[in-house]
């Protein structure tokens, strides 16, 4: 069973949904990692700053999956689609307790379970954060 996903997330029109498509596809192909169609979790019109967790379909999806055991890795093109708020650690953590792995194609692996990991999420997540508030 293939519990590989990636969650795609665009803000606005200015974004490009389908270069970060790109940049996953091919970052599982050069790591032979097989993405299924129907495992691309897709957030359109979503802010990564504005919008809280209760209100982001994609990560109540990932959650889910993760509750229920269907997901051991999530791919994503950077760390700032998952969100541009601190109080989304809890989330990357949750993620890390249920075993599934956070993979960004342009970060590497995010979620190592070791404090440095969270405080380096921490870091970009409140830069993210700030880069928003301007």
């Amino acid at each position: 069973m293939n519990k590989t996903f990636c969650l795609i997330r665009i803000s606005t029109g200015k974004q490009d949904f389908d270069s970060q498509l790109e940049g996953i596809k091919n970052y599982c192909q050069d790591n032979n990692i097989e993405l299924l169609d129907d495992h691309i979790i897709k957030e359109y019109n979503v802010s990564g700053y504005k919008t809280e967790l209760e209100n982001r379909e994609g990560l109540n999806k990932v959650l889910k999956l993760a509750e229920g055991g269907l997901i051991d890795t999530l791919i994503i093109f950077n760390l700032d689609r998952i969100g541009r708020r601190t109080d989304l650690l809890p989330f990357i953590t949750g993620m890390t307790l249920a075993g599934v792995k956070i993979i960004s194609v342009t970060e590497g692996l995010i979620n190592q379970g070791n404090d440095i990991d969270e405080l380096l999420a921490f870091i970009k997540l409140w830069s993210s954060q700030g880069e928003s508030k301007k």
